[in-house]
C-alpha cells in the first residue's frame, strides 16, 4: 500500500509533467505559478532519481512507525507522539521532492484543463508523510492479530 501512495504521487507529478510537454495544438498556457527563484528546473531523469529515493524514504518511515506502533502497545498518546515525530522527520524530505517536482511542472506550458491536476499531484507528494502515518495508525498492529483466522460460523 505504501509503495502504491509514493509511485501514485510521483508518477502523477511525472506523467502530468511529461503530458503538458506534449504538443496538443495550438492553445497552451504560461504555468500559474513560476519556481521559486532559487528553485533550479529540474530534469526529468533527476525528478526521477529523486523519486526512488523518496521511495526509499517512505519506506523508512513506515518501518519507524510500525515499531513505534509495537513499542507503544496501547499507550495512545505516546503512539501519537512517535509518530509526530517520525513524520517530523520525513516531512522536509517530501517538502523538498515536492518543490522539485513543482519546479519541473512549472517549467513547461501546463493546459489550463491539467493545472488544477498538476497542483493536487504536488501536494500528494507534500501530503505523503501524513498520509502514510495514517495509514499505519489505522491498521492493526502485527501483535494484535490472530495467529490463525477464526472459525466459519
Amino acid at each position: 500500500m505504501i509503495r502504491v501512495l509514493i509511485l501514485a504521487g510521483a508518477v502523477v507529478g511525472l506523467s502530468a509533467s511529461a503530458a503538458f510537454a506534449q504538443d496538443d495544438g495550438p492553445v497552451r498556457t504560461a504555468p500559474t505559478a513560476a519556481a521559486p527563484a532559487n528553485t533550479a528546473v529540474p530534469d526529468e531523469a533527476a525528478v526521477e532519481a529523486a523519486a526512488a529515493g523518496f521511495e526509499t524514504q517512505m519506506d523508512e518511515m513506515a518501518k519507524e512507525l510500525e515499531a513505534a506502533k509495537t513499542a507503544s502497545g496501547s499507550d495512545a498518546a505516546a503512539l501519537k507522539t512517535a509518530s509526530d515525530a517520525i513524520v517530523a522527520k520525513y516531512q522536509p524530505g517530501a517538502d523538498a521532492f515536492a518543490e522539485m517536482v513543482a519546479a519541473l511542472i512549472a517549467s513547461r506550458p501546463v493546459p489550463p484543463e491539467a493545472q488544477t491536476r498538476a497542483r493536487e499531484a504536488v501536494q500528494q507528494v507534500r501530503d505523503m508523510p501524513g498520509l502514510i502515518r495514517d495509514h499505519h495508525l489505522a491498521a492493526p498492529a502485527p501483535a494484535s492479530l490472530p495467529a490463525t483466522p477464526p472459525p466459519a460460523p
